[in-house]
């Protein structure tokens, strides 16, 4: 059995709203050996496994899989994933690759954008901007976006992946005077 259940308020979602995935199955784990915190973080009271993952559960019982629940985004009270903004920047002629992170201001959090520009495009943070405000809700649109050579990554043996936290804290320095 799969449900979706809101992280912040921890209510159980109907059909179709976005939330964390938690699963009841026959072959579940007993839990981790002698580690009662992890069991209390991975498992929930009643006994389903906390995925980590943002998805919804549709009214026939599969399951839709949106992004990890840590690269989501509570935008205006919603959950949205990065890619959603990223495919929106893609369709640009000028960029060739993009990352889209979330950056606190007083207004709460807010979308920053970091593009890498295909070879002899030229960079405008404006043209972006109004790119995505002609074809994503306003309160996805980016208030940032900044192009870069390239992302900061971490080598691994099956795969190399980003640095999300490293744009985070650029993404934290380019909103340093946002109020």
């Amino acid at each position: 059995r799969v449900r979706a259940r809101d992280p912040e308020t921890g209510e159980v979602l109907p059909h179709g709203a976005a939330g964390e995935l938690e699963f009841l199955v026959p072959s579940l784990m007993a839990g981790y050996f002698e580690d009662e915190q992890a069991n209390r973080v991975a498992f929930t009271d009643d006994g389903w496994l906390r995925s980590g993952d943002l998805g919804h559960v549709c009214a026939d019982g599969r399951f839709v899989f949106i992004a990890r629940l840590g690269d989501a985004l509570r935008l205006s009270g919603f959950l949205v994933s990065p890619a959603e903004i990223e495919d929106v920047l893609l369709q640009h002629a000028s960029v060739e690759s993009a990352q889209v992170v979330g950056a606190s201001t007083a207004a709460g959090l807010k979308p920053v954008a970091f593009v890498i520009p295909r070879v002899d495009a030229a960079f405008d943070e404006q043209a972006l901007i109004a790119h995505c405000a002609a074809r994503i809700a306003k309160f996805k649109v980016p208030l940032r976006v900044r192009a870069l050579e390239s992302f900061p990554v971490t080598p691994g043996a099956n795969a190399t992946k980003i640095q999300k936290s490293k744009l985070r804290e650029l993404a934290r320095e380019l909103l340093r005077d946002v109020r």
